[in-house]
């Protein structure tokens, strides 16, 4: 048998006896009483076992899952919160650091990569360059 538990008396009934409010008290005043007025319990299933991208393991539960990721220090995607708490460092935009930053990045980059970017520029000027 189901029972419901009324929102006003707190009062369990069968689920049968709820067609138009509550038995006990006439919660719902005659109307048809939607499921969503009563409180429920929600049971989340279990995972699906799943093969860690991390190690290759297989990971069978929630809590496996849970302590998998603490193991690895790793954080599921859309589950981040750190970036909210930790104040964000406000880079040095003076010319002279700019400069080095930029050196720097220049100095990093390997031959192809430079013939790539110097590619797309060379593309850019010339498909956007008006003739006229």
């Amino acid at each position: 048998m189901r029972l419901r538990k009324c929102n006003k008396c707190s009062e369990w009934s069968s689920v049968e006896d709820w067609g138009y409010g509550c038995p006990s008290c006439g919660h719902g005043n005659g109307r048809e009483v939607s499921y969503s007025e009563f409180p429920g319990v929600l049971v989340m299933p279990d995972i699906q076992p799943y093969q860690s991208q991390l190690d290759g393991s297989i990971v069978k539960s929630r809590s496996h899952h849970r302590q998998h990721l603490r193991q690895h220090n790793a954080v599921e995607v859309g589950n981040e919160t750190a970036y909210l708490t930790t104040p964000h460092k406000i880079p040095d935009t003076s010319p002279q650091k700019r400069q080095e930053l930029l050196r720097a990045q220049f100095n990093a980059i390997d031959n192809k990569t430079f013939k790539q970017f110097l590619k797309r520029d060379i593309d850019n000027v010339k498909w956007n360059s008006r003739e006229d």
